[in-house]
């Protein structure tokens, strides 16, 4: 009987050990592993703070004029108006008003088509407009479009000769950006 109590009791501390031991090391094991992913996480927040406080800091460096200019050449939005205003204005200088004027959200476009890229940024509105003018004139147009503060790329051009001489109506395409 001295040997059996020994041997009982070796008996329930090896089912202890498996049945009550093995699921709490387990439960352990879980949560440092967790507690791994949390501290990388942690670090890859910290990293990112610290991103953001470089990136705050180098706007704060900016001058207001630079900003100024920053928020002409990509605005918080898009005001079509002003823009079909500034690109009649830029055509005027050379004795021609824009003649047709159409507007396309890009971003409609491709939300509507399912296209949609992450690695697109920034929103994109395409304007397309008629103007007559000589070649001389159009090659000027197109530079002082080129020269404007606004981010815009001439995405198409065709011509159509008119009928009084060395006049074409220019039918062009660009497209311009706005920071979501």
């Amino acid at each position: 009987m001295r040997q059996i109590v020994p041997l009982l009791l070796l008996i329930i501390a090896i089912l202890g050990s498996i049945f009550y031991t093995k699921p709490l090391y387990a439960d352990i094991m879980k949560l440092r592993a967790d507690r791994a992913q949390y501290n990388e996480a942690l670090a890859n927040a910290q990293l990112l703070d610290d991103r953001l406080t470089k990136l705050i800091n180098d706007k704060n460096s900016f001058s207001s004029d630079d900003l100024a200019r920053l928020r002409a050449m990509v605005p918080d939005n898009i005001d079509t108006v002003r823009l079909a205003i500034e690109i009649n204005e830029i055509a005027k200088k050379y004795s021609s008003g824009i003649k047709s004027i159409s507007l396309t959200n890009t971003a409609d476009m491709q939300s509507a088509s399912k296209k949609t890229s992450k690695a697109i940024a920034n929103n994109a509105v395409t304007i397309g407009f008629s103007v007559g003018m000589s070649y001389d004139s159009f090659i000027d147009f197109t530079r002082d479009i080129e020269s404007n503060l606004r981010i815009a790329d001439v995405v198409g051009v065709s011509f159509t000769p008119d009928d009084t001489k060395f006049i074409y109506t220019f039918n062009v395409t660009i497209k311009t950006y706005w920071s979501k």
